[in-house]
């Protein structure tokens, strides 16, 4: 295999891994810190810290709010399906 077949295969299974992590919806319930959850942090915490800069503050608040209500959502919604303990 060549270096850039190597590299190509390399990068693709990476980003796999990340987009099957996204659609387990039972993932976060069972991880405990994967590389790929680490990653999707990482990218989160970059995202909100260019926001913060480009939003006014009350703008930036109004993001939040609407993103911790979302997560509460998601959150109720998770605990009411069938099969979660």
């Amino acid at each position: 295999m060549s270096y850039e077949a190597g590299y190509t295969a390399g990068r693709d299974a990476a980003y796999a891994e990340i987009y099957t992590t996204l659609d387990d919806l039972d993932h976060p319930r069972h991880c405990d810190g994967c590389r790929p959850c680490e990653v999707i942090k990482s990218v989160l915490e970059w995202m909100m810290q260019g926001m913060s800069r480009r939003l006014s503050q009350e703008e930036f608040y109004t993001l939040a709010r609407v993103l911790k209500s979302a997560e509460g959502n998601a959150m109720a919604e998770w605990s009411e399906s069938p099969g979660t303990s």
